[in-house]
């Protein structure tokens, strides 16, 4: 994703890394555990790659599938509004 979605969306995001090749590194992680995937472009806000492993036009739902996944996983996840 290279733009901020309008409206803003909603991502769990597994991974904030400082540039595209590392990030594009660690997706290759995450292919066989998770069917959505996304590259989130650095913003204003911060200069880092953000690898997310699901997309959700609110915080309820986003919030519902980060609790039901978190226990899948080792890294710190959370919900990043883009």
């Amino acid at each position: 994703v290279e733009t901020k979605p309008s409206p803003s969306q909603y991502f769990i995001i597994v991974g904030s890394l400082p540039n595209e090749r590392l990030a594009f590194n660690e997706a290759s992680k995450y292919w066989d555990r998770n069917n959505e995937l996304y590259l989130l472009s650095p913003t204003e806000d911060s200069e880092n790659y953000r690898l997310a492993i699901g997309r959700f036009n609110g915080f309820t739902p986003a919030n519902a599938e980060l609790q039901r996944v978190k226990s899948e996983y080792t890294e710190a996840l959370w919900i990043l509004k883009y």
